[in-house]
């Protein structure tokens, strides 16, 4: 199943286009080229300052329904409403470029297994302090169910970190196991893949004092943490690559080599018509939701 929103794309564009009086060119990622925001850009008011809510809030909307590598973009640019600069004016232009050139770019949902030989699997990742217009980190999530024959996206998140050491799991994925366990019955497998092997070590570990230097907020997150982790044998925290982490895509603006590895993570390739096989999905057909 995917979701065909390519007319809702070319409205989003045009509406930018209208506002902005700029035409769009398609480009090959959301995010603006290193050396293309100067130091004063972020100093000087942008000229949608008072227009580029309506853009952001529509796609927002696409980017939480079907559109995850938009999720980064949009995520960063709703923070700076208050104080919209050229700098994000040129960050949303990048953007709704993007959108210009990918219209018919989705991601699959795909489901071929029984209930028994699912998971919840948790994708996690966090780029220390990469943006240029604060010293915060960015957390990025995806949850979905995954079996050999399935990938079904459920949610997926880009969010500026403040204390949230334990809220991927705590917000999202516990209450989506405990839900589907609710509703089938059965028990619900979780795993949580991070490409970090030190927190895998501290999880683990639960809290010593070697620790005694991190805020109380953080102990308290990691005794959680290290809670669940040992005492529910239905949750397990896996160590993953860093290539094949799908959360790497929600918390930094990735260059152009690497950013077509990203959706290919994701399984986001461009809509076919109803009843054209999408070859990179073992002939998976498309089933059109407007």
């Amino acid at each position: 199943m995917r979701y065909d929103m390519s007319d809702y794309c070319a409205n989003a564009c045009r509406l930018y286009e209208d506002l902005s009086k700029r035409p769009l060119k398609p480009a090959s990622t959301p995010f603006v080229p290193d050396g293309s925001i100067l130091a004063s850009d972020w100093e000087s008011k942008g000229a949608l300052a008072s227009e580029a809510s309506r853009v952001l809030m529509k796609t927002l909307w696409l980017a939480r329904l079907s559109r995850p590598d938009l999720m980064k973009g949009i995520s960063d640019l709703t923070r700076r409403i208050t104080r919209w600069s050229v700098a994000d004016d040129k960050k949303l232009h990048r953007l709704m470029s993007y959108l210009k050139g990918t219209p018919n770019l989705s991601v699959v949902h795909k489901m071929g297994d029984a209930f028994e030989d699912l998971r919840l699997s948790l994708y996690t990742d966090a780029d220390h302090s990469g943006d240029v217009d604060h010293a915060q980190s960015t957390s990025g999530m995806i949850l979905c169910l995954e079996g050999e024959n399935t990938y079904w996206p459920l949610a997926w998140s880009s969010k500026k970190q403040t204390a949230t050491s334990r809220i991927l799991v705590f917000g999202e994925a516990l209450p989506a196991q405990e839900f589907l366990e609710t509703l089938t019955g059965k028990e619900a497998k979780l795993v949580c893949h991070q490409d970090n092997s030190a927190v895998i070590q501290i999880v683990h570990a639960g809290y010593s004092p070697k620790l005694r230097h991190v805020s109380k907020t953080h102990r308290v997150n990691l005794s959680s943490l290290y809670e669940v982790f040992e005492s529910d044998p239905l949750i397990r925290l896996q160590c993953i690559n860093t290539e094949l982490q799908e959360a790497d895509v929600f918390t930094k603006a990735l260059p152009p080599a690497k950013f077509p590895a990203a959706l290919k993570l994701l399984r986001m390739v461009a809509w076919a018509p109803l009843g054209e096989a999408f070859d990179d999905y073992g002939g998976l057909q498309s089933v059109r939701v407007t």
